[in-house]
């Protein structure tokens, strides 16, 4: 769970990477965001989903709906950019997130 958080926050570092999420988070850029986010996110939920089971059957997590769990999670680090975190707060948000992730998921770690 932190090292999707992590990796995440890595995008956010890329120069490149960092260009291209302002760019697509640029209000008259709305449509086209929200067409990478009808992509992204179905295809997201099945591996978060896969990754809250395997935590579940090693005993680390506690959820009894592996898919409400990662829906909501993808839903909280969504958060981060929907609250239009700075670019440079982005590593320290996707961390926080993460542990609250961690929480939610009865994770002892948290």
């Amino acid at each position: 769970m932190r090292q999707l958080g992590s990796g995440f926050a890595a995008l956010s570092q890329d120069p490149a990477l960092a260009d291209m999420a302002e760019f697509i988070h640029r209000p008259e850029n709305q449509r086209l965001h929200d067409r990478f986010a009808e992509q992204l996110l179905p295809r997201l939920i099945p591996l978060l989903e896969r990754l809250i089971e395997d935590g579940v059957a090693e005993g680390s997590f506690r959820v009894p709906n592996t898919r409400a769990a990662a829906w909501f999670i993808l839903g909280g680090l969504h958060g981060v950019e929907l609250a239009h975190t700075p670019m440079a707060e982005v590593p320290a948000a996707l961390a926080e997130a993460s542990r609250l992730a961690l929480r939610v998921l009865g994770s002892e770690e948290a």
